[in-house]
């Protein structure tokens, strides 16, 4: 029996998906449901099938007292509250597609519903792309399911102590060893997600880069905040240059940006795009490239920025908690931008990881006040990244949560007012460094700021 389970559980493992955006799969809002506000984290399971962790947060002044939690049609479940304002329970999917989930929340304010669509898996090509054949099936993973069956063979005959491998006992044992290393391949060429590989040429001041995949053929984007696809350069190690542009896509898969003025150096490529049913992908590269002295911008909200290395201290001060919804000290970190503003954040003393945090942030004029002329920068207050020191965690995030603003061309959508402060909910996934980019707008200047933070 031993034996059996070390065997499903190879094939489990070999059936992880890979989610966007890099190393940061959970999906967090901050929903208005009537008049509450509630902090949502989505955890999707490690496989499929498997249980979706939703845990909430609110505020312990509204009274809540019974919310309901479904994924799609599925029955809806009572999900178990504590009296601190959270909550949380596990939500069974078969699914690795975009998923709706309903909430129904009820207390002293009434009874609200609310329905939010939760992103599909990154890169999970099962529900809308060819699926790969055995074939495309690597051949270390094809000797390794060989060496499953003649290992699985071998110990059976030996532990039996006989030679007849016919005896209708051991056969019926030798025919299951056989038949779940076949389970275990089919695991490996079906459920084994595509890789979206990057390549990247430059000449003078373009750059061309270009996605392939044995099952894309990135026909089907779906414009993100008014954009096909976002570029993010971030020159490593110290994190000091950021770039945020927005290619021009020449054909499918093939895309094309002028750099602006930035030093050389080596820099990590984040191209970050949405495919039409909801899935998102962040595809990666590498690269050294050369100083460019002049900018010649492809997109009116292609921006540069040339900040402080990582870790560098800035000045932090500790105040007491914002509102009833964050528990605990707060730390304030103030970046002080080229022109005499400001951008602060607002954050948690402490963090830890897999756990929803609220970040605050303010852009300030020179005299400390709200400026006059905020302005919305690619349709949101803000716009943040998170990337971890290492590089292997990066998501792409803004006010109200990670979920992105699809919008096809024959669709409108209200905008929200430009303000001077934004919140932004988030959970890191891992212990670690952290450098978090920030971008506001006022005017015509779009302001960069970074802020580091420490998760253990």
């Amino acid at each position: 029996m031993a034996k059996h389970k070390f065997l499903w559980f190879i094939l489990l493992l070999f059936t992880s998906p890979a989610r966007a955006h890099i190393g940061s799969p959970d999906t967090f809002v901050q929903a208005q449901i009537g008049p509450y506000v509630v902090l949502i984290a989505a955890h999707p399971p490690a496989t499929s099938p498997g249980a979706l962790e939703l845990d909430l947060r609110f505020a312990p002044d509204d009274h809540i007292t019974r919310i309901t939690a479904a994924l799609d049609d599925a029955t809806p479940t009572i999900v178990p509250l504590v009296l601190d304002g959270t909550a949380s329970t596990s939500l069974w999917t078969t699914s690795t597609a975009a998923q709706t989930l309903h909430l129904e929340v009820e207390g002293n304010h009434g009874t609200f519903s609310y329905k939010v669509t939760l992103p599909a898996s990154s890169q999970n090509q099962l529900s809308r792309s060819k699926r790969l054949s055995l074939l495309e099936t690597s051949s270390v993973e094809i000797a390794f399911v060989v060496f499953v069956i003649i290992a699985t063979v071998f110990l059976i005959l030996t532990l039996s102590g006989a030679k007849d491998m016919l005896h209708p006992h051991r056969f019926r044992l030798i025919a299951t060893a056989i038949l779940v290393a076949l389970l275990l391949a089919a695991g490996l060429a079906i459920r084994k997600p595509s890789h979206t590989a990057i390549t990247a040429s430059l000449n003078a001041n373009q750059l061309d880069f270009t996605l392939t995949n044995s099952s894309e053929t990135f026909t089907d984007l779906l414009p993100d905040h008014g954009k096909l696809i976002h570029l993010f350069l971030i020159r490593v190690p110290g994190k000091d240059v950021f770039l945020h542009l927005h290619p021009v896509q020449l054909s499918p898969g093939h895309f094309r940006t002028n750099l602006p003025a930035m030093p050389p150096g080596t820099y990590t490529l984040f191209a970050d795009l949405y495919h039409a049913d909801g899935t998102p992908e962040t595809a990666a590269l590498r690269l050294t490239l050369p100083g460019q002295s002049h900018s010649a911008l492809t997109d009116q909200d292609d921006t540069t920025a040339v900040l402080p290395p990582i870790a560098q201290t800035l000045r932090v001060a500790h105040s007491p908690a914002a509102s009833s919804m964050v528990s605990g000290e707060q730390q304030l970190l103030t970046f002080p931008l080229r022109d005499d503003y400001t951008l602060t954040l607002l954050a948690p003393l402490h963090l830890a990881p897999l756990h929803v945090n609220l970040f605050t942030v303010t852009l300030l004029d020179p005299t400390g006040r709200p400026p006059q002329d905020m302005a919305l920068y690619l349709s949101m207050s803000a716009h943040a990244v998170v990337l971890r020191a290492d590089d292997q965690v990066f998501a792409h995030i803004h006010p109200g949560g990670t979920l992105p603003m699809l919008m096809p061309a024959n669709m409108t959508m209200s905008m929200p007012t430009a303000t001077n402060t934004a919140t932004i909910p988030y959970g890191f996934p891992t212990t670690g460094l952290y450098r978090i980019f920030v971008q506001m707008k006022h005017g015509r200047t779009v302001e960069t700021a970074a802020f580091d933070l420490h998760v253990n």
